[in-house]
């Protein structure tokens, strides 16, 4: 589950309803080469969307499928799942994310996987700055995801795509920026002006100039 939410920024309730139907492929139709994707179908939204499955995450849904198929003797375990939000029940379908309770296969609800990371938590006994215990949720991973991308420069448009974002500014709310980011993408797009700039333009400043500079935060403003 957590490399499941690592790879992908789906949502608990979304990580909960991929079943063995949702792993899908494409074959791009200038290379014929053939892309693994997972297809989620969000419960909270109606929109559906397509996520290219990284190597890593490939070997773990395949770890995922064999267990399955070795606890169902050769097969999936069909099994239903109760939507929180619709207040029903879905058909029996191959969900990735189940576990045997009381002799019989249940899907893992959105609070346990909370438990069951908190739970990874305290085993690790990683803990914060100020020496206290990290407690880490699933909508974690999702919030990491997304700093993850904006901040390795995938256009925050797409990565709304990606997250099912209906707004930008929600993806906007998910990225934790630092400050160093932001001052180390700002030099690197001021680099990148003056390259197609004429030199004069940024010439370094005389020491008169400088010190004029500074005077100006120095003297009181009336």
């Amino acid at each position: 589950m957590v490399e499941t939410l690592r790879h992908t920024g789906v949502r608990v309730e979304e990580l909960l309803e991929l079943t063995q139907l949702a792993i899908v492929s494409h074959r791009l139709p200038d290379t014929g080469e053939v892309i693994p994707l997972l297809q989620i179908v969000p419960s909270k939204t109606n929109q559906e969307r397509l996520l290219v499955v990284t190597p890593e995450l490939a070997s773990v849904l395949a770890s995922v499928v064999s267990r399955l198929r070795a606890i169902g003797g050769g097969s999936i375990p069909l099994v239903a799942r109760h939507d929180a939000h619709e207040r029903a029940w879905g058909p029996p379908l191959p969900h990735l994310f189940q576990r045997n309770r009381d002799y019989r296969s249940k899907v893992i609800i959105a609070e346990m996987v909370n438990q069951l990371l908190a739970r990874a938590g305290d085993r690790m006994g990683v803990c914060n700055a100020a020496c206290e215990p990290i407690k880490v949720t699933a909508h974690d991973f999702r919030r990491m995801f997304a700093t993850e991308m904006v901040t390795g420069g995938l256009p925050i448009h797409i990565a709304a795509k990606i997250l099912g974002h209906n707004r930008l500014v929600t993806t906007q709310g998910y990225t934790a920026v630092f400050d160093e980011e932001l001052i180390r993408s700002y030099r690197a797009f001021l680099d990148g002006r003056r390259s197609v700039c004429p030199a004069e333009e940024y010439r370094e400043p005389t020491n008169a100039e400088w010190t004029e500079f500074q005077q100006h935060f120095q003297t009181p403003k009336a």
